[in-house]
């Protein structure tokens, strides 16, 4: 409690008490969905093994030895946490909680540890947005890039965090704040500001596992739960799932045909609003109609499952060169054509 974290932030007691917080629901939930996915009963053990670890990362700060060797963070933890008597997950996730350091550093592999290495990221950079320390050119003294980036490998990388949806996680951390003063952001702002910082990051993640085309590629859509139509940031896991299918077939012969067909229907549909309608929507006329209902049909193939990717992705071999030969046959802006309008919106969604 006298060592502090931030003026407006509090002590590092204070923050501890937010990890545990935020860690809590993080196991929940994931414990909630493990249950229902496997249909058996709840079972608390991570909930309280991850409590436990949250509550005592940061204990060893206050020790001579950190103090005298701060490498030594976490490392020290650990050693205490076993001597005295603490589980051995436990033990290891006040040690491990600290990766990833760098973006090819290794990830904490245990769920206790890797949970509660996010909420420390998520909350360090939840508070400090919100009292206006986002990172100004080389600036960065909170370290807030490589606590993003982190943050980041953890949902994209550790399977089990592909529920978790990343602007819950800001909203849920902002929450635990128990503000001496108003913040300089309130919650909306917060959430808006960190998730345009970490689309930036997530490129950069992206094209280092891919390349720099794919990584545009992946961050320029979109992602779907439940119907509805999320910012890639928000699921950090599927965009990064995407950006492998997609760079499987990068160098494949036909992806140069698709490339140019893309070009096509952007620029003809660019003053279209993007909008997903069904393929019954085009009646049964031949050729053309039917191709769009193909469109229609792989797309929504795509969005229903994300890890169907790369076999939807294959469909558009065929699909590109069909919908090449819609410009050969018909006049796609046809004024008088009832149907235009709808065509010229699902061609700018595709």
């Amino acid at each position: 409690g006298t060592i502090v974290f931030h003026a407006r932030l509090g002590s590092v007691k204070e923050k501890v008490a937010r990890i545990r917080k935020l860690a809590h629901g993080i196991a929940r939930k994931l414990e909630v969905r493990n249950a229902a996915i496997q249909k058996r009963e709840i079972s608390h053990d991570l909930v309280a093994l991850v409590e436990d670890a949250a509550s005592l990362v940061k204990s060893d700060l206050a020790c001579l030895m950190v103090g005298e060797f701060p490498e030594l963070q976490g490392t020290m933890g650990q050693a205490y946490a076993r001597d005295d008597g603490w589980p051995e997950r436990v033990a290891d996730a006040i040690r491990d909680h600290y990766k990833p350091v760098g973006a090819d550093d290794d990830l904490p592999q245990d769920d206790v540890a890797a949970i509660v290495a996010l909420a420390d990221r998520i909350d360090t950079l939840t508070g400090c947005f919100a009292v206006g320390l986002a990172p100004t050119g080389s600036a960065d003294p909170y370290a807030l890039r490589r606590n993003c980036i982190a943050a980041l490998r953890l949902l994209s990388e550790h399977t089990r965090f592909e529920s978790l949806r990343f602007s819950d996680l800001i909203r849920a951390a902002y929450m635990h704040f128990e503000w001496k003063k108003p913040a300089d952001l309130n919650e909306a702002d917060t959430v808006a500001k960190i998730s345009e910082f970490a689309t930036e990051r997530l490129r950069g993640l992206i094209a280092n596992k891919t390349s720099n085309a794919v990584a545009d590629a992946v961050i320029g859509s979109t992602s779907f739960v439940d119907d509805t139509n999320v910012n890639v940031v928000e699921l950090p896991h599927v965009a990064l799932f995407k950006a492998l299918e997609l760079q499987k077939v990068t160098a494949e012969s036909w992806i140069e045909t698709a490339r140019a067909v893309g070009k096509r229907l952007r620029g003809i549909s660019k003053d279209a609003e993007p909008i997903f309608h069904l393929g019954s929507e085009f009646g049964t006329d031949a050729n053309a109609n039917n191709m769009i209902v193909v469109l229609v049909q792989t797309l929504k193939h795509m969005t229903d499952d994300w890890r169907k990717t790369g076999e939807a992705l294959h469909t558009f071999e065929t699909v590109s060169a069909e919908l090449a030969k819609i410009f050969d046959t018909i006049l796609v802006n046809d004024p008088n054509d009832p149907l235009t309008q709808k065509r010229l919106e699902l061609f700018s969604y595709g």
